[in-house]
C-alpha cells in the first residue's frame, strides 16, 4: 500500500496542474479503489445486482432504487438509569421504529440501452 501511495503521489507532483486532480476517470474502478482504500472503515457491502419493476417517467423505463428512512428508538417509559444499561443490549419489545418516508432514486439511463449497465443500474448522488 505504502509503494502505491509514494508511485501515485510521484505521478500527481510530476503530471498533475491540480490538487484534487487524482488521474482517476470518474466511475473508474481506480476511483472506486482508492474510495474504499481512503474510508476509515475497513467494512464494506456487497450485494447482489437485483432489479425492480420499472418505473416510467415521461414514456422511459427505469430501474430505480427505493430509498426508505426510519428512525429506531427506544419507547417511552422504558429509558433506563444509566447503571441499568448494558452497552447494545436492547430487547425488541423495548424498542419503536417510526417511519420517516420513502422515494424512488432513478438512475442516470433507462433500461433502453442508452448507457453502460452501471448507468442504468447505479441510483447515484452524482450522476455526470
Amino acid at each position: 500500500l505504502e509503494a502505491w501511495f509514494q508511485d501515485h503521489a510521484e505521478r500527481m507532483d510530476r503530471d498533475s496542474d491540480s490538487a484534487a486532480d487524482f488521474g482517476f476517470a470518474p466511475g473508474s474502478f481506480a476511483e472506486h479503489q482508492r474510495h474504499w482504500w481512503g474510508n476509515e472503515s475497513p467494512v464494506f457491502v456487497a450485494e447482489r445486482c437485483c432489479h425492480s419493476h420499472p418505473t416510467v417517467v415521461n414514456g422511459r423505463q427505469f430501474d430505480g432504487t427505493m430509498r426508505v428512512g426510519f428512525a429506531v428508538r427506544r419507547q417511552q417509559g422504558m429509558q433506563k438509569k444509566p447503571w441499568e444499561q448494558q452497552a447494545g443490549a436492547f430487547s425488541p419489545d423495548e424498542l419503536e421504529i417510526d417511519w420517516l418516508g420513502g422515494y424512488w432514486k432513478l438512475p442516470k439511463c433507462d433500461t433502453g440501452g442508452s448507457g453502460t449497465l452501471r448507468e442504468s443500474v447505479v441510483s447515484a448522488a452524482r450522476t455526470s
